[in-house]
């Protein structure tokens, strides 16, 4: 599975199924790291840093995703007191752009606890620690 997200991702980004998906970046990446771990395998290892750095703003949108200022979340509003630095936000939508003026930004900024847990998990994991 990881040479096949390779080789897609190897090719460009751009055309590959993670529209949405940033959740099943931080998802690959922790997957990776673990595939690693178990198998003493390194050979994908560039994979995840990729992935990451994708994640972290070195993409075509030059977003960090980790980073957004418009979360769509009720701590990321002006009443909000939660601090929601380092989280991660779903991502790209079905036009393949990062669009935060639609009407449902939910779909692109949207925080939920399953992503937020695949990529704690990630960067865990892809830390070493």
């Amino acid at each position: 599975m990881l040479e096949d997200v390779q080789t897609k991702w190897q090719n460009g980004p751009d055309p590959f199924a993670y529209i949405g998906g940033n959740y099943d970046i931080a998802g690959t990446i922790a997957l990776e790291r673990w595939y690693a771990r178990v198998f003493n395998d390194p050979s994908f290892h560039g994979l995840s840093d990729s992935l990451m750095a994708y994640l972290h703003g070195q993409n075509a949108y030059r977003v960090d995703f980790t980073h957004v200022s418009t979360i769509y979340h009720p701590c990321g509003t002006w009443w909000g007191f939660c601090d929601l630095r380092d989280t991660l936000v779903n991502g790209v939508d079905e036009s393949r752009i990062f669009n935060t003026k639609r009407a449902d930004r939910w779909r692109i900024e949207e925080i939920q606890l399953f992503g937020q847990a695949k990529y704690v998990l990630a960067r865990v994991l892809y830390e070493g620690l």
